[in-house]
């Protein structure tokens, strides 16, 4: 095979590594009100920063039909700074995970050293694992939550966004998050509707499972509730600015443009002379 030859099959490997999973299913995607996971990565990133390690990554399907993975793994850049991304391809069996995505993402460097301390970004969408890929004695634990993940020290933030319904693995790693965005009209659970009626014959909806309301009045494992996904990039965006890439560094800096020693008078109507009356907090922090 010659330079031509190989480069050709270079830059075949790539385009299947960008078609996610073909049209139909991307329109089938939108159609549910959702844009695709490259999408979401262009809103949430810096224009030309994301660095994805294993796009070459393909399987072959029932058909020998050459598949991408659906896990898309890599570095980006937020306002300037180096984040990690960990992100899933709904259009591609779900979402689903199993040996070939836990692989992909084993080549991001997450708290090992010093200089790579950088925050970590999980967008969810996936039905949990693929289980034709990962019977055996390495087990779903194994491959989809390493135990690294809750016992290596962290220094940086890691933020989950739920984005779609997701069951096993990013529930899990929501849980063991410090920040969650959960899109409305979504579901984190630990498994899906279908699974709890085969167990216990019991039917129930992803929004009973792990709707935002329930996460959001009952369970308190969501910190913010987005109304799209583009929103849902901002927010993630904005939680960011505010925090250090790492416990040892200084928080980032932003020139203010409200003086200091700015009087607001309005202060003294909305708080009341007696300290026993109650008064409306928001409209004070506003």
């Amino acid at each position: 095979m010659d330079k031509k030859d190989r480069l050709d099959e270079l830059n075949r490997r790539r385009a299947i590594g960008l078609q996610m999973g073909g049209t139909e299913r991307i329109e089938r995607h939108r159609r549910r009100g959702h844009i695709t996971v490259r999408e979401r990565l262009e809103k949430l990133l810096d224009p030309g920063s994301f660095m994805e390690m294993g796009l070459l990554e393909q399987f072959r399907g029932a058909d020998d039909e050459e598949i991408p993975t659906n896990k898309i793994n890599g570095y980006g850049k937020i306002d300037g700074r180096t984040v990690i991304i960990r992100a899933d391809d709904s259009t591609i069996l779900a979402g689903t995970g199993g040996r070939r995505g836990g692989r992909r993402g084993k080549g991001l460097h997450v708290d090992l050293t010093p200089e790579m301390h950088f925050p970590v970004i999980r967008l969810g969408e996936s039905g949990g694992v693929h289980l034709q890929s990962v019977m055996g004695s390495t087990g779903v634990l194994a491959v989809t939550f390493p135990a690294s993940t809750l016992l290596h020290p962290r220094k940086s933030p890691h933020v989950t966004a739920i984005m779609g319904y997701c069951f096993g693995d990013p529930s899990w790693q929501a849980a063991v998050s410090d920040f969650v965005v959960q899109v409305k009209g979504t579901c984190m659970a630990v498994s899906g509707p279908r699974v709890l009626e085969v167990a216990l014959e019991e039917r129930t909806t992803p929004e009973e499972l792990g709707g935002w309301e329930l996460h959001a009045e009952v369970t308190g494992q969501v910190d913010a509730f987005a109304e799209d996904d583009e929103h849902c990039m901002q927010i993630i965006r904005d939680f960011l600015s505010y925090m250090t890439s790492n416990c040892d560094e200084e928080p980032p800096y932003v020139p203010a443009t409200d003086p200091a020693d700015r009087r607001t008078e309005r202060l003294l109507k909305l708080i009341p002379d007696k300290p026993n009356r109650v008064y409306d907090m928001y409209q004070v922090i506003k």
